[in-house]
Parts: structure tokens; sequence; C-alpha cells
């Protein structure tokens, strides 16, 4: 606001140095006639003759029709030298055209002055001009002003989950003012200076200059938010957000009192003399711009890069080399713009000026679609389910607008290849091709959306023994949705291909008909593969397995973890992978569909009670439905079925419970741990090993007396030996 008041102030100083001139030309003493004339015929020869004078230099620095003819056109032959014979003839008209400038600002009080006319002069108009804007600048402060407390209100809900909501209806109160100050301007131009003069064209130049202004000084605090930073939508923090709107806002006022300074002149020459200045200061501020905010640039467009769900290539280029296609850029505009100056094409110039317009303008939409990707998803609602879909839709039609406006401003206006008419005809004839390629898209965009609302990530890995999350099995809807994609896309590819053929003339009837004689001799000859093909429509259709299921398919044993149009793949325990062509499945037995009943066997000792055994374990299998992990998996608890076997030194009981075919095993250890623990200390042993006993053979007498014999001779007693002997028993 300081700096407001600061460019008001120097406004001031302005208009009464030029009225203090003025009035000194008026102080002068006025020439008096020569003898035989009267005062007013002198005066009226001295206009005459000015005129005339006017009128000549005009006419010198006018280019003639036939010059019009002559300028350069880039669509005629030899383009180059015709463009380098263009510059050499006109760049002294140009160079002369600087003096001219100096002897425009010097009439342009005289300009100004429509006091003759009844009108207003020329200290009149600049305070009329300062009024005007003084009054949109106090708009501006009093909707500001009477929308803070609404602001704060919603500034403080932007981080909630509904924020977006809020920043949306600040933004629109920005958009408020923007909306009050162009109303207002536009009453003023209307109601005061809508008479055709220079004065209206002055005023309507510098009313735009300063809606110019205002709009990015609006449109940088809605990005940048330097002292909000919960609405911040670039990704910068406070010091960068405080450096990139300020200089922003400093350098769009210069370009916009550039391009006023430029609108003050008619003249060819002296408005392409004027050009000529006006770019190279627009160039020079730019350059000084993209140098004092190389930091926070840099971080600005860093941000922009999403490295964990990825981002779209702009914004990785855009990070990667911003400055290295950042003044290339600025200096093609530039050259374009003076040799448009030079060359008198303003098309040239308009069009590199739209450029560079263009890519600042995708550069603050990029800035608003990350913030919005990167907000909260509430998983319960179907608009953030489809919030990636809907931007990506709306960027997919930003960059059209985008390509579609550069193409039609280089192609027509800037280098002259078209003519209006002939590009309207190229847009209605490919009109159709392009929405064709259009709909498409967004059909497959819409396929994406749905398939990815059931795709099959987050079914668990059945290596993963020691959790309930192993072997979750997908929903049938999850299972087909893999090849219902494919098909889509194979569909939406034939279908766009087909229609496109058909809008550019091409009749496609032959090669639908080849096609299909194609396929019949492809079905004929890989009578395998359509067997496999088939096999798997069937098996699909009758729901014989999902992704994420258990399966035994005679060969193998595994985990479905997906398939394609003609084989299955299976996950072995150990990790292998097993690939099966479905006309090779035969029968399969599926272990994880509906319920999983598990029946265990325990040994007991031969003197437990079973009434005892009986109640403990359905005291367990009560606390493990209880339990809030497994509570979700019981279908029947844990109980005791009774005595399976009994043998010399054990009893052996039988144990069953019916869970969901989750992962039944864990549950199954989690209960024999249990009965480990518990068991013991209620007096329910579990059987031991049995006991082995080695008992020497019985050898015949003389062998025994042979053996006494020995073990004597070696000075050991038999009954040692057999000691020893009982103690291996």
């Amino acid at each position: 606001m300081r700096r407001f008041w600061l460019a008001l102030l120097f406004i001031f100083l302005g208009a009464f140095s030029v009225r203090a001139e003025v009035d000194d030309l008026k102080a002068q003493p006025k020439t008096t006639a020569p003898v035989g004339m009267t005062q007013e015929q002198f005066d009226t020869l001295v206009k005459s003759v000015t005129d005339a004078v006017t009128k000549a230099i005009q006419e010198q620095t006018t280019p003639t029709a036939e010059t019009h003819h002559a300028a350069f056109s880039p669509n005629e032959h030899n383009s180059l030298g015709r463009a380098l014979a263009s510059i050499v003839e006109r760049a002294p008209a140009v160079v002369a055209g600087i003096p001219g400038m100096v002897f425009a600002l010097e009439r342009m009080p005289a300009r100004l002055d429509r006091s003759a006319q009844g009108g207003l002069n020329f200290v009149e108009f600049m305070l009329a001009l300062i009024a005007a804007l003084l009054i949109t600048a106090l708009l501006e402060w009093l909707v500001r002003k009477v929308s803070a407390r609404k602001r704060h209100e919603l500034a403080v809900r932007i981080p909630d989950k509904h924020g977006l909501r809020a920043l949306l209806g600040l933004t629109l109160i920005e958009a408020l003012r923007l909306a009050a100050v162009i109303g207002v301007t536009h009453v003023i131009i209307a109601v005061w200076f809508s008479n055709g003069s220079f004065q209206s064209t002055v005023m309507g130049a510098a009313l735009d200059a300063w809606i110019r202004w205002r709009i990015f000084a609006v449109l940088t605090e809605i990005i940048f938010r330097p002292k909000l930073a919960s609405a911040r939508l670039a990704p910068v923090d406070d010091a960068a957000a405080t450096k990139i709107a300020y200089w922003i806002v400093l350098t769009s006022a210069i370009v916009s009192g550039t391009k006023f300074y430029a609108s003050l002149f008619a003249a060819p020459a002296v408005l392409a003399a004027a050009l000529m200045v006006t770019t190279a200061i627009v160039t020079a501020t730019y350059i000084g711009f993209l140098y004092q905010l190389y930091t926070p640039l840099s971080q600005w467009f860093s941000g922009l890069v999403n490295t964990e769900r990825g981002s779209a290539p702009f914004n990785r280029i855009l990070a990667r080399h911003w400055f290295a296609l950042a003044i290339p850029l600025l200096l093609f505009s530039a050259l374009m713009r003076l040799f448009g100056a030079v060359t008198a094409n303003a098309g040239i110039a308009t069009a590199s000026a739209i450029t560079v317009n263009v890519v600042i303008a995708f550069i603050f939409f990029e800035t608003v679609m990350v913030f919005i990707a990167r907000r909260p998803l509430d998983e319960q609602s179907l608009a953030s389910q489809m919030r990636p879909f809907i931007l990506r839709a709306i960027q997919v039609f930003a960059i059209i607008a985008a390509i579609f406006a550069i193409a039609n401003i280089w192609a027509v206006s800037g280098l002259s290849l078209l003519k209006a008419d002939e590009w309207n005809n190229i847009i209605d004839s490919w009109s159709t091709v392009a929405f064709i390629l259009i709909g498409s898209f967004f059909a497959w965009e819409i396929v994406s959306f749905v398939s990815s609302r059931y795709s099959t990530h987050n079914v668990a890995d059945s290596s993963q023994e020691d959790s309930l999350a192993a072997s979750t099995g997908a929903t049938r809807l999850q299972t087909l949705m893999p090849p219902f994609r494919v098909a889509m896309a194979v569909g939406i590819i034939v279908t766009s291909l087909l229609m496109v053929l058909s809008s550019l003339g091409i009749n496609t009837t032959p090669l639908i008909a080849g096609a299909s004689v194609i396929g019949l001799a492809i079905s004929f000859g890989s009578q395998t593969l359509v067997k496999d093909i088939v096999s798997g429509i069937f098996f699909l259709a009758d729901d014989a397995f999902r992704v994420g299921e258990y399966i035994d398919c005679k060969s193998v044993k595994g985990t479905v973890e997906g398939f394609t149009l003609r084989s299955l793949k299976l996950r072995h325990q150990n990790g292998q992978i097993h690939t099966i062509p479905f006309g090779q499945l035969g029968q399969i037995t599926n272990f994880s569909r509906d319920w999983s009943t598990v029946k265990f066997n325990l040994r007991f000792a031969r003197d437990i009670d079973v009434d005892t055994l009986r109640k403990a374990t359905k005291k367990l299998g009560q606390e493990l439905v209880e339990d809030p992990e497994l509570k979700d998996q019981f279908i029947a608890p844990l109980k005791l079925q009774g005595v399976a076997d009994i043998e010399d030194n054990a009893i052996i009981m039988r144990f069953k419970f019916t869970v969901k075919p989750v992962n039944p095993t864990f549950i199954q250890r989690l209960a024999i741990k249990r009965m480990l623990l518990e068991f013991p200390a209620l007096g329910l042993k579990f059987a031991s090993a049995p006991n082995l006993v080695l008992q020497a053979p019985q050898l015949p007498e003389p062998l025994q007396v042979s053996s006494a014999i020995d073990s004597t001779q070696a000075g050991t007693e038999p009954q040692e030996h057999a000691s020893t002997a009982s103690k291996i028993a």
C-alpha cells in the first residue's frame, strides 16, 4: 500500500510540473502581427503553418500503401531474405523515430488539452485520471475492509477436511475486489470519456494498465498468501512467498506502465521506437526478476513435483531446467517483439507476448492443481474419490486450450501462415477428430477410475502367515476388473480408430471385413490358445477362484496372484510362481471360500479328566471369540469334539473350530499356544514321549561263558558290563 501512495505522489508531481511548463508557455508574450495584418489573421496563419508542418512530419513517418504492401510477410517465398531486407529498409526510419518520441511527449499536454472544444484542459484531465485511480483504489480498499471478518472465518476453516470450499470462498472474495475495480473503471470511461477523443484513448489506456496491474497483484496474493500460510497454494515457505509476491507485483507494474507508455504514440515510426524501448525495459525487468528470485522460484517449482505419486512431465521439466528454459523464452520473445516493431508486423509481437503469458498462466494453473491434488482425501466420499479423475480432465482441457491458443496466434497473426478463414476451415475439418480423441481419452479415464476403485492392490500376500491379513481374497468384481480393463482398452482404441478414419472419409468396411477374416484364420490355427481363452472365460463366469484365494488344481497349489486372457498365476507358499494355462487347470479345489473348519489332535495323559478338559476348552474358545482382533473371524468357537484314539501311554483328543478363510492356521497356532500355557495349571497334562528300553539279547550258554572269560581277562567284571547295559537301557 505504501508503494501505491508513492506512485500517486509521483503522478501528482508530474502533473504539477507539466502544468508549470504549460503556464510558463502561456505566460510568454505573444508575437505581434506584422503591419497590414490583424492579430486574428496572423494567429490563423501561424496555426495553418503549424498544422501543415505537423502533417508533413507524420506523412514522412507513415508508410504508404505500397510500403504496406511490401511489408514483411513470412508466408512469402524467400521469407528469410524478405525479413532481412525489411529490417535493413525500416531500421533507419525506426531509429529516426526516437527523436519523434521526445517531440510527441512535448506535444502531449497540447494534445490532451480540449478546453477549446469545451472539454477538460491538461491539468483537469490529469486530475480526473488521478481521481479515477483513487476511486478504484478506495473501492478496492473498502471491499477488503468490509470482507475482513468473513475472510478471517474462511481462513480458519481452510485446514479442515472441507477446506477447499473455504478456499474457494476466499478466492471469490478476492475476485469481488477485481470485479469492483473493473466495473468502476468501465463506468468512468462510459460516462465521462466515451467521445473517441485523444483524452478518452489515454484514459482508457491508463485504466487498462491499472486493471492489468491489479489483476496480477490479486492473482499473486491468491497464489502465495504471504501472511496466510494455510491458504497458500504455492509450495513455498513464508520468506519465499513474501519475496516472490513483492517482485511479481513490482514487475507487473513496470510491464503495465511500459504498455501504457507505448499506447501514447500513433505515428508508426515513433510507435516502433517506443516498442523497442519498452521491449528492452520489459526484458531487462524479467531477467532481473528471475535473477533475484532464483532460489524461491526453484523452491516453488520443485514443490510442484510429487515424488511419491509421480507428476506431470511438464512439472518435472520445469523443476529441473526452469532457468535454462526461461531465459531463451524471454530472449526469443524480445527478439520477436523487436522484429515486429522494425518490420511493422504487430502480429509477431502479439504472438510472442501471448506465448509468454500462456506459459505463466499455465504455471499458475499447475500450482492450483497440485495444491488441490495434495489435499487429504475422504475415502467415504465419492467426490473425493473422483478428484484425481476430475483434475486430470481439467488438466487435459487446459493443455488443449494452451496449445490451441499458441498455435492460433502464431499461425494466423504471428507468422501469417494461414488466414483466419483458412484456420477456421482446418478447425472445422479436424474438430470431429479432436472430439473423438478427447472422448476416447475421457472414456479411458472413466474406465481407469472405476477399475481403480476395485483394484486388487490391497489384497494381502499369502506368505504373511503370522498375520490375519494374510491371504485376504479379493471380491469377484476385483477379480474380473483386470480383464475388463484390458477389454475396454482394446474396445476404446479400436472404436476410436475406426471413428477417426471414418470422419476423415476413409471407408472402414474393408478394414472390418479383413480383420474378421484374419481373426477367423488365427482362431483355426491356434486352437490351444482359443481353448485356453474360452476355458478362462468359463472359469471366471463360474466364479471358481478369485485373486488372493488359495486353490489346488491337481498339479500345483498356491495363492492366485493374477491372470491374463489365457493363463493363471499361482504363488506357492515357498515363493515360487506357477503359470498355468486355463485349458490345463482341470478340477479346482478352493480353500478360501466362505468358511473353513479346522480339526486338529492333541495327546494328553491317560488319566486326564475329560469333563475338565471340555470345560477348559470351552472357556478358551469363548475367550478367543471375545478377543477384539479375532472376534470377526470366528463362525463357531473352539470346542472339544471328543476322543479320537487311545494309545498305550496317551489319549488323543480332537478339537475343532470354524472361522473365515482368512488365515485359519494362524488361529490354530494361537489356540495351541494358549493350551500349552494354561492347561497344565488346571491339571490337564499332555502326554510325554514313550520310553524306549534297550535290552541285551539272550546269548547261548557257551557264548555267555566265553564272554565272561574274555571280560575277566580284560580286567572287567561281567557285572560291570551288565550294569552298563542296564544304564544304557
